[in-house]
């Protein structure tokens, strides 16, 4: 049972690996084809992802689709994203892996086919009266869409991507819609006074705030004091009239002293750390 398991899951990978492969490979196209003295194939990897054509074939024969084999032994048999890689079809295989055993001629049609040796991933047919100084190539009206739908004559541009529209830089753009900079100019003036601005915004805010607080933390303080110092309870009050009435009719030193002294602490101008308590005894 753990044996047919283990054969069950490795024909699963298998199949897995070889959906995901035919997947990569559908995305190679014969991009443009060129039958003059040297003859040479163009493909071109329209997808995000580095494609591994090794194991593939290339053939001018529709009968015979197996023609010629892409080595797998040959490290360089991959294409990265919207590249391209040019076969040379001129019958010298033994130069290396980029060169097939057959020629191309005006009339014929080169086919790309994937690893199983029959499905045709793509193909590009060079009609019979082609000028022997142009080559078949097949091109997009837009270079991010990548629909090569355009089939004409042009002029050979081996390993040059082909695209009706002009293949610009977000720089370039800019540069041509806007040759003086105002547009550049205005929003960087806006995003330098913008910030700016929100910059005020936040720094009033925070000072608001903060002056606010501190403006209640020091009206408290305020009061407390007041409290504690100038607004003596009605004891106090009473204890210092009676030492001022004993001190005016008796003219007596202690008395005067005494009140001097509560006089003294609650305007603050001591202060007594050691007790908050004053007993004030008449004489009898």
């Amino acid at each position: 049972m753990t044996k047919a398991k283990v054969i069950l899951t490795a024909i699963l990978a298998l199949c897995l690996c070889g959906i995901c492969r035919g997947q990569n490979l559908s995305d190679l196209i014969i991009s443009e084809v060129y039958v003059g003295q040297a003859p040479w194939i163009e493909v071109l990897n329209t997808s995000n992802g580095t494609v591994k054509f090794s194991g593939c074939f290339l053939t001018d024969d529709r009968n015979d689709l197996r023609k010629y084999y892409i080595s797998k032994r040959d490290a360089k048999t991959s294409v990265g994203p919207k590249q391209l890689v040019v076969f040379y079809a001129d019958s010298l295989s033994n130069e290396g892996t980029f060169h097939t055993n057959f020629t191309l001629k005006a009339g014929s049609t080169a086919y790309l086919v994937s690893t199983d040796g029959r499905t045709i991933i793509d193909s590009l047919s060079v009609p019979s009266t082609i000028d022997s100084l142009k080559s078949i190539a097949k091109f997009c009206h837009d270079a991010k869409e990548l629909i090569f739908d355009n089939i004409h004559e042009a002029d050979p541009t081996p390993g040059s991507f082909n695209t009706l529209g002009i293949v610009q830089s977000k720089a370039e753009r800019i540069a041509q819609k806007d040759p003086h900079g105002l547009t550049i100019t205005l929003v960087s003036v806006s995003v330098v006074f913008g910030s700016l601005l929100l910059l005020f915004i936040a720094y009033t805010i925070v000072g608001i705030v903060c002056n606010t607080d501190f403006k209640k933390i020091f009206a408290k303080c305020r009061s407390r004091k007041k409290k504690a110092g100038a607004e003596p309870d009605a004891d106090t009050a009473a204890a210092i009239a009676m030492a001022l009435d004993l001190a005016q009719g008796e003219a007596n030193e202690t008395e005067a002293a005494i009140a001097m002294a509560l006089h003294l602490y609650l305007n603050e101008q001591v202060h007594d750390r050691e007790s908050y308590i004053i007993t004030i005894r008449r004489k009898h």
